[in-house]
């Protein structure tokens, strides 16, 4: 499990999601989400992914169905698009995990969800954001700087990396009502292996279109051995991640 997901499942449950609960999972991708909503909502629920990739759909379509969990929908539509097709059927929830902020118009995929709702319905959102990290008992320049070239990259693409801490307000701005609000960290301690310098190799080429850093700058071969040099002298853990979960409920 990605590290900065391990906090989802508790979040999820506090948040409401339960047993025979008609849930929407927006930006779906291959259904890792979707499948965790679905062994919550269980054999009386239903879940539905959307997601503009048919290749991430198809992949969550092959995906062999759990006992005991809900059945799920995967469904092609494009976010920024028009979601009405999906009212017919009011749901209970909808869940959000790392899509507004990657999406050019948050506040108007934000505006289109009270339709998709039963009233008082229930949103539920995590977020991530990169303000001020990652924090460490030492200065930690190539951390910050890995980090930078990650997060410049996100924002080249027309993402946000301050989507955690300015979405209670967007929400609210918009009627909902914030229920709950919580961070929580995503700590490397001094023996384990950074996740920046997999991001970096995974993003390199996207890095480079934007603009926000060069082969050389980034230096893959050595990236991973600089990283860890550097962690060894800080001698402490860092928080290189802060996941931003927050429940709503719908206007009206």
């Amino acid at each position: 499990m990605n590290a900065a997901n391990r906090a989802t499942p508790a979040f999820l449950d506090q948040a409401g999601i339960a047993p025979g609960m008609r849930v929407l999972d927006l930006g779906c991708a291959f259904g890792e989400l979707s499948r965790l909503v679905a062994r919550m909502a269980g054999p009386e629920g239903a879940v539905t992914g959307v997601d503009r990739n048919i290749d991430y759909l198809t992949k969550g379509r092959e995906t062999a169905p759990e006992p005991g969990a809900a059945p799920i929908a995967y469904v092609e539509a494009d976010l920024t698009g028009d979601l009405s097709a999906l009212a017919d059927q009011p749901f209970d929830a909808i869940v959000i995990r790392r899509v507004l902020m990657y999406l050019p118009d948050p506040e108007g995929l934000i505006a289109k969800l009270p339709a998709l709702l039963k009233p008082d319905g229930l949103l539920a959102v995590q977020e991530h954001d990169a303000t001020g990290l990652p924090i460490g008992t030492a200065p930690l320049p190539l951390h910050r700087e890995a980090h930078r070239w990650v997060w410049d990259t996100v924002e080249a693409e027309g993402g946000r990396r301050t989507m955690g801490m300015t979405l209670p307000g967007m929400l609210e701005r918009a009627g909902w009502t914030i229920a709950s609000w919580r961070a929580e960290a995503t700590l490397i301690g001094e023996s384990e292996t950074s996740w920046l310098g997999h991001a970096a190799r995974g993003m390199l080429p996207r890095m480079i279109a934007g603009g926000v850093a060069t082969e050389e700058e980034v230096g893959l071969d050595t990236l991973d051995a600089r990283l860890e040099a550097e962690r060894r002298e800080a001698g402490s853990a860092l928080i290189w991640d802060m996941a931003h979960m927050i429940a709503a409920r719908a206007p009206g």
